[in-house]
């Protein structure tokens, strides 16, 4: 409720900023790179293949035989499935921030599904496997929770800037309900604009008579 209400808070905001338009841009980056890498995960016809790089990799994270002993290649693979999926939904929270995170996790779910069921109709070479839609959505929801993490950290960072860059009145920052310290340093450049006219003979709405 917390986190729904910040972001609720915040969506005027949201794709407006340059800070969020750079995090959107590039997480839109990185986004396209890791799917081009989950399709040849999960699309490629030659399960042999994606096996012997999980069982290099199972081999490269046990170095020892104890190791080897209590962690098998099985428990490898699933771990992967999930580590997969959590940058690529933690991305998407923050390239598409304003759908709600529960989006994420039914989304997550059915990519995963879909995955499995594409390999059973149309990749014989792959192995069907419900497991692994289960630890494919696992990362899914971990990923989705990484990405609202890190985009309340940039909201709550933005705020403490545009608070550090409000005027200050009378020995204490003055804040404008509704749009917050913005409004109020548009109200007081406005101030001090009308005074410095006010101030300076000749210009239209000057209280001063221009010398001759």
């Amino acid at each position: 409720m917390r986190s729904s209400a910040l972001l609720a808070s915040n969506r005027r905001d949201i794709g407006h900023g340059d800070v969020l338009r750079t995090v959107r841009r590039s997480a839109m980056t990185v986004l396209a790179g890791l799917l081009m890498i989950a399709a040849w995960c999960f699309f490629w016809p030659d399960g042999s293949l994606i096996g012997g790089i999980l069982v290099s990799i199972w081999s490269w994270l046990t170095p020892t035989p104890w190791l080897h002993d209590h962690i098998g290649p099985r428990v490898v693979e699933q771990g992967m499935n999930a580590a997969v999926f959590v940058p690529l939904t933690a991305c998407l929270v923050l390239a598409f921030p304003h759908f709600r995170i529960w989006v994420w996790w039914i989304l997550s779910a059915l990519c995963s599904c879909s995955i499995e069921l594409f390999q059973l109709l149309f990749l014989p070479g792959r192995v069907f496997d419900p497991v692994d839609a289960v630890f494919n959505s696992i990362g899914g929801i971990l990923g989705s929770i990484l990405g609202l993490m890190l985009l309340r950290r940039i909201l709550r960072a933005r705020a403490r800037g545009d608070s550090r860059r409000a005027p200050v009145l009378g020995g204490r920052r003055r804040r404008v309900p509704g749009n917050g310290f913005r409004a109020a340093s548009r109200s007081h450049r406005a101030q001090e604009t009308r005074e410095v006219r006010c101030g300076i003979p000749g210009l239209p709405g000057s209280r001063g008579r221009p010398h001759n």
